[in-house]
């Protein structure tokens, strides 16, 4: 699929979630399942571009129109430079040309936050610091693991405080194992990895 496709999707799933609420990760499946043709990375950009569109659906105006909503992201959100965004509407499959309505249209000033949130005295705060995706987060299952991820994250030159962390959340882990009396063997095994690699 190209760019006029892609967006054509996340209009269409976005139009949908609209007219009926529900969870994105329902809609995308819906999608999915008729659209056979979607490759991994067009199944990414479709859900990328529909959750980055939900995140500033008021302010980005998606409440009026989602295809309105879609194309104030791609242009503040995403960057996208004016020849680019002209052809992913106006292109095959594409959702049909831009308006000059729309392309003179703007954000507005109303908060993407629920209601019950707009009257905290920090909600335009709280609306600016969730209209972005959160930055990457690394976790580890401590009792699914053993060591060596982490040596080798380390090899590979991922932080030092994320290793230290992890391994500090490994150890506490297995302290409070052997305080209840629980896992003693996984702990057994996970010191003596430990030592054989000191």
């Amino acid at each position: 699929m190209r760019d006029p496709g892609r967006v054509a999707a996340a209009i269409s799933v976005l139009r949908r979630f609209a007219e009926r609420p529900a969870p994105l990760n329902i809609l995308m499946k819906d999608w999915e399942r008729s659209a056979r043709y979607a490759g991994s990375k067009d199944r990414a950009f479709v859900r990328g571009l529909c959750l980055d569109s939900l995140r500033v659906w008021a302010s980005h105006r998606g409440r009026e129109d989602a295809r309105l909503g879609v194309f104030l992201t791609l242009r503040e959100t995403w960057g996208w430079g004016t020849e680019r965004i002209e052809e992913a509407f106006s292109g095959e499959h594409g959702d049909g040309a831009l308006t000059d309505e729309e392309r003179e249209s703007q954000p507005c000033d109303a908060l993407d936050l629920p209601e019950f949130l707009s009257d905290l005295p920090e909600a335009a705060g709280i609306a600016r610091s969730m209209a972005h995706r959160a930055p990457v987060d690394l976790r580890a299952n401590t009792s699914a693991t053993h060591h060596e991820p982490h040596l080798e994250m380390r090899a590979l030159g991922i932080g030092a405080q994320i290793v230290r962390d992890l391994l500090g959340q490994l150890a506490r882990r297995r302290q409070d194992q052997a305080a209840h009396g629980l896992g003693f063997g996984l702990g057994a095994r996970l010191d003596q990895r430990l030592d054989q690699r000191q």
